[in-house]
């Protein structure tokens, strides 16, 4: 963890207090103004864990989260996101890799938390691999769904004030099996990003891949899809996305 005004600064390294061989601490990691979080997916068998640190005493012990029901290879913490009082946390792996997620109230993290499956969840779904939150709305990638083909994908947006609400479904309006639409997400202001890092694009290139961009505000609107100008076979041009208020 760096001091973000002086980047010469030592940084300060954090280790789980209890970590063992191949927990993966620090596979997903999330900040807030006063909490930083961090994933271990593989801890306990790959039950997995989330370490809840605060940032203003970073050698305070951490809380640790673990799911309340969970098994190993849920992989719980393979995703995590935190917006407005909410921290969110995939668990991709659980039930066969059906997957879940769960929203917990950060200011009081040892309540149960509100527990997410997909209403149309079927083993292999990978739901929970990505997660992002607004204030407003939680978006959770399920990019081996399979409406659009083997592996299109999907993404469910969540009501975060009503989270027993139906969520809304997107798939991508030109989607077809293998696009792995909703591997990664992203969020900032009114946008939501959606990567199909091996959609092949208009020229039929392989994995070439494409980011769709949505009105978070309008989901039912078609969103713009971005695709490499100089796209080539197998670039999986969205493995990684990332966005800013105006980028």
């Amino acid at each position: 963890v760096y001091d973000a005004n002086d980047l010469s600064a030592q940084p300060t390294k954090l280790t789980a207090f209890d970590g063992a061989a191949s927990d993966q601490f620090g596979w997903s990691i999330a900040a807030a103004d006063d909490k930083i979080f961090v994933g271990a997916r593989s801890d306990n068998s790959s039950s997995g864990s989330v370490y809840v640190y605060d940032a203003n005493n970073l050698s305070a012990q951490p809380t640790k989260l673990t799911a309340f029901d969970g098994a190993a290879s849920d992989n719980f913490g393979i995703s995590i996101a935190t917006a407005a009082d909410k921290i969110v946390v995939g668990a991709y792996g659980e039930e066969s890799n059906t997957g879940s997620v769960y929203v917990y109230d950060v200011n009081n993290l040892s309540a149960t938390p509100t527990k997410l499956t997909a209403f149309d969840g079927a083993t292999g779904d990978y739901f929970g691999q990505s997660v992002v939150a607004t204030a407003d709305k939680i978006a959770v990638g399920a990019s081996y769904d399979d409406d659009n083909g083997t592996s299109s994908g999907s993404v469910y947006v969540y009501d975060a004030n009503d989270l027993s609400a139906q969520p809304t479904k997107l798939t991508a309006f030109d989607g077809d099996g293998g696009d792995l639409f909703g591997g990664k997400l992203a969020v900032s202001g009114d946008k939501l990003i959606v990567s199909a890092q091996q959609d092949e694009t208009d020229n039929n290139i392989a994995g070439s891949g494409s980011v769709y961009v949505y009105d978070i505000n309008n989901l039912s609107a078609t969103p713009t899809k971005l695709t490499a100008f100089d796209g080539a076979a197998s670039d999986y041009f969205g493995s990684f996305i990332y966005a800013t208020a105006d980028r």
